[in-house]
C-alpha cells in the first residue's frame, strides 16, 4: 500500500507530488473472505444483466440528447421499458 503520492492537491495540484510512504506488511482484513465473494458474485451478475438488456433504444429516437429541459438544460434520453 502506498500514501501520501500527492500532498496538498488542492493547493499544489499535481506539483505536490512527493515521495509516498509505501507499507509491505500485510493488515488484518476490514470483511471477511465470504461476504467480499459474495459482494463480487453479485456486482459481476449485476453487470451482465446490465449489459445484456438494451432499455436504450438505437436509431429510433432522433431528437434524443437535441431536446433540452427549459429548467435544467439537461438533454433528454428515450428509452423503452415495460412498465
Amino acid at each position: 500500500m502506498s500514501w501520501g503520492k500527492v500532498r496538498d492537491w488542492s493547493s499544489k495540484r499535481r506539483a505536490g507530488k512527493s515521495d509516498p510512504t509505501i507499507v509491505q506488511e500485510a493488515h488484518e482484513a476490514i470483511i471477511d473472505m465470504e461476504l467480499w465473494n459474495k459482494v463480487h458474485a453479485v456486482n459481476k451478475l449485476n453487470n451482465e444483466q446490465y449489459s445484456s438488456q438494451s432499455n436504450n433504444l438505437k436509431g429510433e429516437f432522433i431528437l434524443t440528447g437535441l431536446l433540452r429541459c427549459p429548467v435544467c438544460g439537461a438533454g433528454t434520453v428515450m428509452s423503452k421499458s415495460k412498465k
